[in-house]
């Protein structure tokens, strides 16, 4: 689908006519929009569009006949047209998204230094990961340069449709996108209902739409879930996508380092284990264990309809056959997923959690709270949200599949053993892992030599110095 590129010129305010020319270029602060197919969100960017206030706004969007711009801008020379082909960029981690061509960037970068526009609007399509548009700010073009250099993200936005919020949560429905196991590629099906929690999830500004579909509890309903997915974003509730622009322009919300572990509703559930059922019947637990599952039993269980009432949940796993991956259970409505999510620091030779001392150290820091002195941070920690779902039934199916205490004395380097293991396509990740070669092989701890770590400290100022 091809890209196209509108600018929008307005008449200046006069503190915007006061600018000197020799002002140093400024980054573009840009807006992205996200939601789905009816959301309402290129009802929000015409209302943007159309109540600049004296912005001159630069806009991306992927379909031009859905954007209505005033025929006043065209005719006066206000607006401008320009067409540029979408391009699919394979970001370093695998993942694959539409983003914007070098000539654009190049474009951009001029306009910045010009200060001819003063803000960046970029409407996702309907079923675009956030996470990857946002990555994409940061990727390198045939000469080394990154969007970042000249313009950087300023809010994500994300519209929702208020009427069909639970059929959008609840759709069974998947899409085709190209995944990465290690460094192996292939085609897979992603659930629809995972896509739109990502976009909740990863919101700093979160509206919902379509106040005038739904009933008053509905409402209620829909922005409790929400609060409880995303509670750091702002809600906005309106109609016709009707939002103040100091709502979503310039609000310096958002936090790429923060915004790449998103699961925020993950790190305020987990300090409470059980939370109170508000009056919708919505309520949250979290599981936490230090033995692992019985990787069979817990397959059988998650065949199962066990997780029927659970709106959402996600969390580590540790399976007693693989003692390298983490695995990652994904629940969003009637989907249920567990996948391979990235290796235990534990399996690891402490001497390469970093580049140096000061990486290693943020590690360090990073998994303290967690860390067993035999195990590391190998657990089983899963946060579940749902609406009247049975708490006790729930957690008591988990512990059926965790393996028994006789079992867990054997030691770990025996349960690959003792177990079937169905999650064969794991051993891919340890196969092709970057720190494969020092991963950990038997039992007992890393003897780390100090002086290794500080040698790469060493190499790297050097680096610097010379």
């Amino acid at each position: 689908m091809p890209l196209k590129k509108v600018g929008i010129h307005s008449h200046d305010h006069d503190h915007k006519a006061k600018k000197s020319k020799s002002t140093k270029a400024k980054k573009l602060p840009a807006t992205i929009l996200c939601g789905f197919l009816g959301s309402g969100k290129t009802t929000l960017l015409n209302n943007i569009l159309n109540n600049t206030e004296g912005l001159k706004v630069a806009v991306i969007v992927n379909d031009m006949s859905e954007v209505s711009i005033d025929a006043a801008l065209v005719k006066n020379g206000q607006a401008m047209l320009k067409r540029t082909e979408e391009k699919l960029v394979e970001l370093a981690n695998g993942c694959i998204c539409c983003t914007l061509r070098g000539d654009l960037v190049k474009e951009i970068s001029k306009l910045a230094k010009k200060n001819k526009f003063d803000y960046l609007l970029i409407e996702s399509t309907g079923m675009a990961e956030p996470l990857p548009i946002a990555q994409a700010f940061s990727v390198e073009d045939d000469n080394g340069k990154t969007l970042y250099e000249v313009a950087k993200i300023d809010t994500m936005v994300t519209v929702v449709d208020a009427y069909n919020f639970y059929n959008q949560l609840n759709s069974i429905e998947t899409i085709t996108e190209e995944v990465r196991i290690g460094k192996e590629k292939r085609m897979e099906e992603v659930p629809i209902a995972q896509l739109f929690i990502d976009q909740i999830e990863f919101a700093n500004i979160i509206i919902i739409n379509k106040l005038d579909l739904v009933t008053p509890e509905q409402i209620v309903s829909v922005e409790n879930l929400i609060k409880k997915l995303n509670p750091h974003a702002e809600i906005i509730k309106t109609s016709n996508s009707k939002v103040d622009l100091d709502k979503v322009l310039n609000t310096k919300k958002f936090n790429f380092e923060e915004a790449q572990n998103s699961d925020k509703w993950i790190e305020e559930l987990s300090k409470v284990h059980n939370s109170e059922i508000d009056e919708y019947g919505f309520s949250s637990f979290t599981y936490k264990k230090r033995k692992p599952f019985n990787p069979q039993k817990l397959f059988d269980l998650l065949s199962t309809k066990v997780f029927k009432e659970v709106v959402r949940a996600k969390g580590y796993v540790w399976t007693a056959t693989n003692q390298y991956v983490c695995g990652m259970l994904n629940v969003v409505g009637d989907i249920c997923t567990l996948e391979a999510n990235n290796v235990w620091w534990a399996a690891v030779r402490k001497s390469k959690w970093g580049n140096n001392k000061k990486e290693i150290k943020m590690v360090e820091d990073s998994v303290k709270d967690v860390w067993d002195p035999v195990y590391g941070d190998r657990r089983i920690e899963l946060v579940f949200i749902g609406q009247t779902m049975n708490r006790d039934e729930i957690i008591q199916k988990l512990d059926e599949c965790l393996i028994t205490d006789e079992e867990f004395t054997a030691g770990d380097w025996k349960w690959k053993e003792m177990f079937t293991d169905p999650f064969t396509e794991w051993e891919l990740m340890v196969k092709n892992h970057p720190l494969k070669a020092n991963f950990k092989e038997k039992d007992g701890e890393w003897e780390d030599d100090d002086s290794e770590c500080e040698d790469v400290e060493d190499e790297n100022e050097n680096e610097k110095s010379s």
